[in-house]
């Protein structure tokens, strides 16, 4: 697809997305006065939100630099922070999460990745200590393959905490009230099996990665192939360590529940009754939905799911709607904290290609 026809279609999904909020807006499902009133009467839930929401950020910004560091890239926690930031507002403004994506390893290959020097403590004669602290060593880049190739694991792990997320809360619900199971119990075994699969694809990863990277060697379109080897091989070393892959699915999981706590916060700031479990068992819906590129962040797609969802789950109709739509308020604020990280990084990039 040519460039003026990719800019066509992404025009043309932003205007999607406008659509559907306004017909949300004409439909009664998004009162934008009850919007409004949640920021003038009830700021510090919003605000909540908004803390809830930066904190995930952080939580995937040192999930994927513990990835990174297991494949041997010293990626610092405050740049796979930036870059979180950086991926979720290519995420906002561009249809789908794949952009977000692409972006955060174009700039993760452009940056160079210095090791902290190692210090050594020697023991003197009268007792006391003196810290000693080797050279540090020469920064190394990794190239866009192999940040792609960090990516997977990443994500792998990202998907698989958050179907154990919806798993558990799902699987408390019904606890609660047993009369859901018609309702719940596809759900309920399409996140079991789904989180089981990508628990499955993360343990075979370095097999599957050697097997992939073989094939290509063996080719006749090999030399063409060489960046998916660079790819491969990264992923066989992200999947080297079981406890890296085990720390990560962890940190999906707790970014889960600060994802859950920011939409219960808008929920209170819209003085909605909805539990922190019911938004649990419908949250993950909305994030799938979202991850569709048929408007910029799913623009307009998530309220509607969210609304279905929570309507289906006893709630009023319009309080989905509402609580995606605040929510989405919130992530547009953060996404100017990415843009601003964009602009910092690109500028070091090309400082440091310069030098």
């Amino acid at each position: 697809m040519s460039r003026p026809q990719s800019r066509f279609w992404t025009l043309v999904r932003i205007a999607l997305g406008v659509f559907l909020v306004w017909m949300l807006w004409r439909t009664g499902l998004v009162a934008p006065e009850r919007v409004l009133a949640a920021f003038s009467h009830h700021l510090g839930w919003v605000a909540l939100a908004l803390l809830s929401h930066a904190v995930v950020f952080a939580i995937l910004g040192l999930r994927w630099s513990l990835i990174a560091r297991t494949a041997g890239f010293p990626v610092s926690f405050s740049l796979g922070g930036k870059l979180a930031f950086v991926s979720h507002f290519f995420s906002t403004v561009l249809p789908g999460n794949g952009a977000g994506d692409l972006v955060k390893a174009w700039i993760a290959s452009r940056q160079d990745l210095t090791k902290s020097a190692e210090s050594t403590r020697l023991r003197n004669a009268d007792g006391t200590f003196t810290e000693v602290v080797g050279r540090q060593s020469a920064p190394v880049r990794m190239s866009l393959s192999q940040a792609l190739g960090t990516m997977v694991p990443d994500r792998l792990a990202g998907m698989t905490g958050l179907l154990l997320a919806w798993f558990l809360c799902l699987s408390i619900s019904l606890a609660a009230r047993p009369d859901r199971l018609p309702l719940l119990a596809p759900f309920l075994a399409a996140s079991l099996a789904g989180a089981a699969a990508f628990l499955g694809t993360l343990f075979f990863l370095p097999a599957v990665s050697r097997w992939l990277s073989d094939w290509s060697t063996r080719s006749r379109f090999a030399l063409l192939l060489k960046p998916l080897r660079e790819g491969l091989a990264t992923l066989e070393g992200c999947g080297a360590s079981r406890a890296s892959l085990a720390k990560a699915v962890a940190l999906s999981l707790l970014a889960q529940v600060f994802f859950f706590g920011a939409a219960y916060a808008c929920a209170q700031a819209l003085e909605r009754g909805i539990s922190y479990l019911t938004l649990g068992a419908a949250m993950p819906l909305v994030a799938f939905s979202n991850s569709i590129p048929v408007s910029p962040g799913g623009l307009g797609v998530g309220e509607g799911v969210a609304a279905a969802a929570l309507r289906a789950l006893g709630n009023p109709v319009e309080a989905g709607a509402e609580v995606m739509f605040l929510l989405r308020l919130v992530l547009w604020g953060l996404a100017m904290t990415g843009f601003v990280f964009w602009l910092s990084l690109r500028g070091r990039g090309q400082l440091q290609e310069r030098s």
